[in-house]
């Protein structure tokens, strides 16, 4: 298969290699009061099939599944899902506008030292997704020398393309 790195072109299918769980000290300890019987959850909303949103406040999908399990498990009566840009998910929990935030986002050491991971809940490999006329060109990194790649902001898969030489990365929120 095609670059077994973190890497994301222009792909709504494209996987992440660790989808870990981001928390705040919420899910640590069960909850008994009626302040914290609503876990509110950051998420992006259209990344199927993580996280569906397909009719508004609706959510679906494997982390929406996960999240309310987890949830449950701690003691909250319900879950508020809040949608918001992926590069959003990070500042959201660091400045407690969610409890916590799921939606695809690979662990990193720099992403530890300012956010809590409960751990990993899934696995994948990434791979990019490139036009029908380039499949028989692009194999392997430097394949991609010289052309233009579209990658999520804040994912670390932006950070790969960036790396690719002479690359025009062009920057979406949501892809």
């Amino acid at each position: 298969m095609f670059i077994n790195k973190c890497f994301n072109c222009f792909s709504l299918a494209a996987a992440f290699m660790v989808f870990p769980l981001l928390h705040s000290s919420v899910l640590a300890e069960e909850q008994t009061d009626e302040a914290s019987a609503v876990l509110t959850v950051g998420v992006e909303s259209y990344f199927p099939p993580f996280v569906t949103d397909s009719t508004p406040g609706n959510f679906k999908g494997f982390d929406v599944d996960v999240i309310k399990e987890v949830a449950r498990e701690a003691g909250y009566k319900d879950v508020n899902f809040v949608s918001m840009h992926f590069d959003e998910l990070m500042p959201s929990v660091l400045t407690e506008q969610v409890d916590v935030a799921i939606s695809c986002i690979t662990m990193t050491e720099e992403r530890a030292l300012i956010i809590d991971y409960a751990g990993p809940y899934f696995e994948a490999g990434l791979n990019a997704a490139i036009r029908s006329t380039l499949k028989d060109k692009v194999k392997k990194h430097e394949d991609l020398e010289g052309l233009n790649i579209c990658s999520q902001v804040g994912t670390t898969c932006i950070e790969y393309a960036r790396s690719v030489k002479n690359a025009n990365v062009i920057e979406a929120f949501s892809i």
